[in-house]
């Protein structure tokens, strides 16, 4: 059986890495070795730091609708309104967003509706530009 030599493939893997580690300081981006623990020790983080944005800006949005359901409280408890609120808004799905919409937009800012009735032959959920 001949003789398999695969320099290319451990090359070509070590030079990904090492492409990966650009930036790092001293032999984080020079040494194979340290540049691929520091790099996993890197996407760990990456991960984790996602998972932590998404948590942040969860609770941001939480205490944004929170001020805004205070300032806003008819709207947000439609339901109470009677009858006609509960026949005029057929889903929570249409409503809701355009609570989500007043709770973010500022003081001073307008909000604009693009699409005026049917677009295009179709009827979708309405949408806003704040701004």
């Amino acid at each position: 059986m001949p003789r398999v030599k695969r320099g290319v493939n451990a090359r070509h893997r070590r030079n990904k890495v090492l492409k990966a580690a650009k930036g790092f300081r001293g032999g984080h981006s020079k040494l194979f070795k340290t540049a691929f623990i520091t790099l996993n020790r890197a996407k760990a983080f990456a991960y984790r730091d996602r998972k932590l944005r998404k948590r942040d800006f969860r609770k941001l949005w939480i205490v944004r609708i929170n001020a805004a359901a205070r300032e806003h409280g008819p709207l947000v408890a439609y339901e109470s309104l009677g009858e006609d609120a509960r026949l005029s808004i057929p889903t929570p799905d249409h409503y809701l967003p355009l609570l989500y919409c007043i709770a973010l937009h500022g003081a001073g800012e307008k909000i604009a509706f693009p699409v005026d009735g049917i677009d295009i032959g179709s009827v979708g959920m309405l949408s806003l530009v704040i701004g």
